[in-house]
């Protein structure tokens, strides 16, 4: 059994000062030489919380039950909507282990079926884009007062972007683990993904931050080999193959057309 916690807290301040319009070269060392100052200045705050379990069963050596579960927070999402539950169950049976098939098949050294499938999260846009916020212009004052402008579009409705994943595996080992292969079928379904959608220009806006209403599927198959063909203490040689088939494909698009 595991339980756990995590906390995060980062922020980040940027001032960036851009001087340009220069008089003379030899004043380039210092901005008061310019005749145009551009200061932009960045604060970001990013927060994150989350608590996770997990549950790791093996009977007999043989059979494996791995149940996981986790509540994620993000203060990259707006309120009510912060809050994402993802998990994940998986299932192995190490056929090697049971007595028939020691008897029938000795020089199987170890055979491992699995299964899996679980969900993840995903905040991976600015912090606090939800909010509308303005900024300073960098247009010549107006009558000595810098203007400001809107540089985000309020929108509080997006939420953590999923992914869904199954996959099964085979693993075999022969001859004491000298020859071993390993062939994994994974299905993988993205949605709800967190985009910058286009607006058009007469919003003031160039784009928004959304859930994409998209199903995006990747799978495929994996296959692995390796081999362990000479083992001593002066020289030792071994070999590994691998290749893989992935096909990505749109599964749905609402009004696409």
């Amino acid at each position: 059994l595991l339980a756990g916690g995590t906390y995060r807290r980062e922020a980040t301040d940027n001032d960036n000062l851009n001087a340009s319009n220069y008089s003379n070269d030899a004043f380039l060392g210092t901005p008061a030489g310019a005749a145009t100052l551009r200061i932009q200045t960045v604060n970001e705050l990013y927060k994150y919380v989350a608590v996770f379990g997990r549950i790791n069963y093996v009977h007999d050596d043989k059979y494996i039950l791995n149940l996981t579960g986790r509540r994620d927070g993000s203060s990259n999402f707006g309120p009510g909507r912060q809050f994402g539950n993802f998990g994940s169950a998986g299932m192995g049976w190490i056929f090697s282990e049971e007595n028939f098939f020691r008897k029938k098949v000795p020089f199987v050294s170890f055979g491992k079926l699995s299964a899996n499938y679980g969900t993840v999260g995903s905040d991976n846009i600015p912090p606090y884009g939800f909010q509308d916020y303005w900024a300073l212009s960098e247009f010549t004052p107006i009558k000595g007062m810098i203007p400001y402008l809107p540089q985000n579009l309020f929108n509080p409705q997006y939420s953590w972007g999923v992914k869904k994943s199954w996959n099964a595996s085979l693993d075999i080992g022969f001859f004491d683990g000298r020859l071993n292969v390993n062939t994994t079928w994974y299905l993988g379904r993205t949605s709800n993904q967190l985009t910058q959608t286009p607006l058009a220009t007469q919003t003031g806006f160039t784009s928004v931050i959304q859930n994409q209403d998209a199903v995006v599927e990747n799978k495929g198959w994996e296959f692995l080999i390796s081999s362990e063909n000479i083992k001593n203490k002066p020289f030792t040689w071994r070999t590994n193959f691998n290749v893989s088939f992935n096909r990505n494909t749109l599964v749905a698009y609402k009004d696409l057309s």
